[in-house]
């Protein structure tokens, strides 16, 4: 009958406009999902550093550092660090390529390349990891870069690096680190040397050296529920440890 024809479709309708709004809360859903996960803050940390610079190495192999390791690895959503190994350096060019002239001298410039090969070539944190034992290796003031890099990797690590460390491919990626040090505004005044965001501040880069969980949690709180906890504990007293890291100045003819 005419009626139960119109009961049939009143009810498909019904149905048809609470799948659609149900697949549309679904799609709002997810939408604001992405939107909280994309208005998240990205902490950007660029460090520019160099291999012999007593300051770097001492940062790079003491608790400071550790500090620095572990914060990456705990917040990997919200903290990047990049390394920059060029420092004080500077940089000419001739027929055979760009030319680089170090301020601790060429086993500087050779450690320069192995960190930054290895940072170009491995996973991230096999990267990280190549250039703490590196340092680790300097700090005992002999400077063979090759006999140190080679003992912080195996066989076939150390060949490629070394094919990097030697070869156009190290020349070109030196030349591009290079330009990313040479093109800071302001310009570096000394070494290690951080970049926060795109900015240079001194009073937040001794707060980051110095502390870096407490600087990245007092300030990404509300991101970060881990981070609750432990400023509970700074609270309380147990502050984490804090290590002054002393810097290299630039040479005069930077």
């Amino acid at each position: 009958t005419q009626s139960t024809w119109g009961h049939q479709i009143n009810k498909n309708l019904k149905e048809y406009i609470t799948t659609l709004m149900n697949k549309n809360l679904l799609l709002i859903t997810v939408l604001a999902l992405c939107y909280v996960a994309s208005a998240a803050p990205h902490l950007t940390i660029d460090m520019f550093t160099e291999s012999l610079c007593p300051d770097c190495v001492g940062f790079l192999t003491q608790t400071s550092y550790s500090s620095f390791y572990k914060v990456l690895l705990k917040y990997p959503d919200v903290v990047q660090l990049n390394l920059w190994p060029y420092g004080n350096a500077r940089e000419s060019q001739d027929e055979q390529g760009y030319k680089f002239k170090c301020q601790h001298g060429e086993e500087e410039c050779i450690g320069n390349l192995y960190e930054a090969c290895a940072l170009r070539k491995f996973e991230r944190v096999a990267g990280f990891d190549f250039a703490q034992c590196l340092e680790g290796g300097l700090s005992k003031q002999d400077g063979n870069m090759d006999k140190y890099a080679e003992e912080c990797l195996n066989a076939e690590q150390f060949e490629q690096l070394r094919q990097c460390v030697y070869g156009q491919e190290g020349n070109q990626l030196m030349h591009e680190i290079a330009q990313k040090t040479n093109s800071l505004v302001p310009a570096h005044q000394y070494v290690p040397w951080l970049v926060i965001n795109g900015k240079h501040d001194e009073v937040e880069e001794t707060l980051a050296l110095t502390d870096i969980e407490y600087y990245v949690c007092s300030r990404y709180q509300q991101y970060i529920p881990e981070c609750g906890q432990f400023l509970m504990r700074q609270i309380k007293g147990q502050m984490s440890k804090r290590v002054k890291v002393g810097r290299c100045p630039a040479p005069q003819w930077i």
